[in-house]
């Protein structure tokens, strides 16, 4: 199934060739290309006895405009609260097809689309930005005909950070080479994948300086933006061999993210936290870059933010946290001290309890459009302490 037809020639013909063995069915068909896509391999051995011995080579399907079909449970941190659609026999009726489309037409960049093949059913998750587009969609639609749930994803860790501080007090805190440009970047407390972050770094002559990148790395053989989607976080223990993190890995490109603290969701009633450093200091985490050069000549450089098991306070919530460093490990990472491989996978591990302060704040913050200084205060609720 890992053998995907890549030249053009051969995925028409391979596609051609389901179509004929599904006896020109454009519903079999579909199911069987994205059981294809989604690499459900039992499920596409037992088709491709039906279909045809082109099919075993795994066809790469291609969803509906504005759409990429994924794997059932790849949801996108940005698109958190989903309604999951069971089509009736015989698959949702045009005219409820049209009616959904134009329902999304004007939710362009607002949610996301999975499909899947499920004991033989079509299903379908469409997944929102924002809860009311969620509940509005699943009230619209949703009936005897259509039986569906309205769930809230588990954001990934880490999914949401901040950074309001005054930037010339960056610059000292991080030793920011003193000739280096200011940053072009507002301050937020409410930055998700795909905004911008600062990041320290090094220049071609080797001087410490802070850059703004999108967060969300896009390797550079990546053939468009979208391979950013769902790389703003790396796994410690797979970064060095993940092919979407690898190469910045072997060719040294470490870098530092900056932040004051990021929040956090608890999942039995999704209750958000603000975690930052106990004594007030900047969040440093260890992070990876990378440069993309965009069809159009466009050069985009981007970040991942690394993460590792987490702490006793941050298990409380989720069971991945940032790697936070010290700053006496800054140089290790940077390569300004020289450092092998296995001394820097040892600084990829949880900071101390007694280094994070954590506290409930408003649930507005789930809302990616809210962005102001009230988002991380506290609130006092009783019933919202953990």
């Amino acid at each position: 199934m890992t053998d995907i037809a890549e030249d053009s020639l051969a995925l028409d013909a391979a596609v051609d060739a389901v179509i004929e063995a599904c006896g020109g069915d454009a519903r079999s068909a579909v199911r069987a290309l994205i059981v294809a896509n989604n690499y459900l391999e039992a499920e596409a051995k037992r088709l491709a006895e039906a279909v045809s011995s082109g099919f075993t080579r795994g066809v790469k399907a291609t969803c509906p405009k504005d759409h990429h079909t994924k794997r059932w449970d790849d949801i996108d941190s940005r698109f958190p609260h989903f309604v999951d659609l069971w089509p009736p026999e015989g698959g949702i009726p045009e005219a409820a097809e049209d009616q959904i489309a134009r329902f999304l037409e004007p939710l362009t960049g607002r949610y996301d689309l999975i499909v899947d093949l499920r004991h033989d059913d079509l299903l379908m998750r469409y997944c929102f930005a924002l809860e009311e587009d969620a509940a509005a969609f699943r009230a619209a639609f949703v009936g005897p005909a259509v039986r569906s749930h309205l769930k809230n994803a588990s954001l990934a860790m880490c999914g949401r950070v901040r950074l309001p501080n005054d930037y010339s007090e960056i610059k000292i805190r991080l030793r920011f080479d003193a000739t280096a440009p200011a940053p072009n970047l507002a301050p937020s407390w409410n930055t998700p994948p795909t905004g911008d972050m600062l990041v320290a770094t090094h220049s071609a002559d080797g001087r410490r300086i802070s850059e703004v990148m999108r967060w969300g790395l896009i390797p550079r053989w990546a053939k468009d933006i979208k391979a950013g989607y769902s790389t703003f976080n790396a796994r410690a223990d797979s970064v060095a061999e993940k092919p979407a993190f690898r190469d910045a890995w072997k060719r040294g490109q470490r870098c530092l993210v900056v932040t004051d603290g990021f929040y956090e969701w608890r999942k039995k009633d999704r209750q958000p936290f603000a975690i930052a450093m106990a004594d007030g200091d900047l969040m440093v985490m260890a992070g990876l870059w990378d440069e993309w050069v965009s069809p159009a000549g466009e050069r985009i450089k981007s970040c991942t933010v690394i993460t590792c098991e987490p702490n006793g306070v941050v298990g409380m919530l989720h069971d991945r946290m940032p790697v936070i460093l010290e700053e006496k490990d800054w140089p290790q990472w940077f390569g300004e001290q020289p450092a092998t491989e296995q001394e820097l996978k040892a600084l990829l591990v949880p900071c101390g309890d007694e280094r994070l302060r954590i506290w409930p704040v408003h649930k507005r913050v789930g809302n990616v459009r809210n962005n102001s200084r009230d988002l991380a205060e506290p609130v006092i609720e009783q019933d919202l302490l953990l």
